[in-house]
């Protein structure tokens, strides 16, 4: 949307407003002759996407134009991201396994899913606050190999690991983890991801026929 300052009914500020309410992030731009700090101001304030005073001359209007070019391509790009984003959540959630993914050094949680909450007995909201709290939920004698798989992560190897979780049933579910680095052009590790899949019917079943032995 581009609107002038002054109109009939209302003033661009008041449109831009009324547009906001439904469309937070629709690209508007107020290019008008009604040059002030105060109108800029409040327009800023109001969400306004660019703000272009009006003169004379054809450059302005080549101004305008690239504003709208990079304003409607901004909004696009952004569009994109949030749909993927979007898509990435459904398949994440449409599976029983959890999916993750953090930053090179752990430090950040990028990826997880509702899964984890399931079969770790620990929150979501937990782990994004510290992102070591996973460790909190696996069981003592299993901690150090978990350390040893985030090292081989770190060092740029793939990890694969198997070990008990959830304190809360009394470390009873296996989980087998693996995770790779994902690495830029340069080579360099930029992140971690992988999965852990529940394998405690697997585990238990071996355990069965090592006790008919």
């Amino acid at each position: 949307v581009v609107s002038d300052y002054d109109m009939p009914r209302m003033n661009g500020i008041e449109l831009l407003d009324a547009i906001r309410e439904t469309n937070p992030d629709l690209p508007f731009i107020l290019f008008t002759g009604k040059g002030s700090e105060e109108v800029a101001s409040e327009a800023i304030s109001m969400g306004v996407t660019d703000y272009l005073q009006k003169s004379f001359g054809v450059e302005v209007y080549e101004l305008l134009a690239n504003r709208i070019e990079n304003a409607v391509s901004e909004y696009r790009a952004k569009r994109q991201a949030a749909e993927s984003e979007r898509r990435v959540r459904e398949l994440t959630e449409a599976t029983n396994d959890i999916l993750w993914e953090f930053t090179a050094d752990l430090s950040e949680v990028l990826v997880i899913n509702s899964a984890y909450e399931d079969i770790w007995g620990r929150s979501v909201t937990k782990l994004r606050d510290n992102p070591y709290d996973f460790l909190n939920g696996i069981h003592p004698e299993d901690r150090e190999r978990m350390k040893d798989a985030m090292r081989c992560l770190t060092n740029g190897e793939s990890a694969d690991v198997e070990c008990r979780v959830n304190e809360a049933e009394e470390y009873q579910r296996w989980v087998w983890i693996q995770g790779e680095p994902i690495t830029n052009d340069a080579g360099e590790i930029v992140r971690v991801a992988g999965f852990a899949r529940d394998i405690t019917e697997r585990r238990n079943r071996e355990r069965e026929l090592e006790a008919t032995k």
